[in-house]
């Protein structure tokens, strides 16, 4: 938890630069700036399935003031930022992702083995995914479920084993 608050909290620091644009740009051969514009859409921005065509979404940060953590298999969304617009400390991130690890451990054995697998969906081809996304995200819980994923600054994945084992 402590390691994951960490990186999340510079995750939103680069992020906050990006949108104050105060992110030093790139230089080739210390000379030449590189166009930082495509940086805006490294967090908050999502690509939907289509059936020909995949469509880009991308999100502000009025809209978009939330992560998605992954924790074995059950989706959270942890908001990051205050009521009053300001990032959250990473001892608060700290205290907020150690709550969802435990919430996680104590669900565990209750969630089946269909509910953990949700994002295996991602993983299909873009055509299938998208059949099953416009038959069961189009309304109610599914759709709520799919913006809170879709509007996120990003996706935080807990493992709680070492990735060697992985």
């Amino acid at each position: 938890a402590s390691r994951a608050a960490n990186i999340l909290q510079s995750i939103l620091y680069m992020k906050r630069q990006i949108d104050r644009e105060e992110l030093t740009p790139l230089l080739i051969r210390n000379t030449i700036p590189v166009c930082m514009a495509q940086y805006e859409r490294l967090f908050s921005t999502v690509r939907v399935p289509g059936e020909e065509v995949d469509e880009l979404l991308h999100f502000d940060s009025q809209e978009s003031r939330h992560v998605v953590v992954w924790v074995q298999g059950l989706m959270y969304q942890l908001w990051v930022y205050d009521d009053k617009n300001q990032m959250l400390s990473a001892g608060e991130l700290e205290k907020l992702l150690q709550d969802i690890i435990d919430d996680a451990n104590k669900h565990k054995e209750s969630i089946s083995e269909t509910e953990r697998s949700i994002a295996a969906l991602t993983g299909l081809p873009r055509t299938d995914w998208w059949k099953i996304q416009s038959q069961h995200f189009i309304e109610g819980i599914n759709r709520d479920n799919m913006d809170i994923i879709n509007k996120a600054v990003c996706m935080i994945v807990l493992f709680d084993i070492a990735p060697e084992n992985i």
